[in-house]
């Protein structure tokens, strides 16, 4: 319930697109139903190793935003005003 009240309050405060919005709860809700299914199957290492990628991945995205003019072409448009 928290999660819903705090999506509530973000949909709210900021200005949210209609297709960016549905899109996401349709991602979430199939990642849900079927990403378990794969996930219950895993071996508990592949799926450290699957997250420690993930993170360290998002973790040079976060560097190179707060790095001026080191993101990558396809991050540009994302983030306008970093380059």
């Amino acid at each position: 319930m928290p999660g819903v009240a705090e999506a509530l309050i973000f949909i709210t405060a900021v200005t949210v697109d209609m297709t960016t919005l549905v899109g996401m709860i349709v991602a979430a809700a199939a990642g849900s139903m079927f990403g378990v299914r794969v996930v219950a199957r895993l071996p508990r290492r592949t799926l450290q190793i699957g997250m420690g990628v993930a993170l360290l991945i998002a973790a040079s995205l976060f560097v190179a935003r707060i790095c001026t003019g080191c993101l990558p072409v396809a991050m540009r448009s994302v983030y306008p005003a970093a380059h």
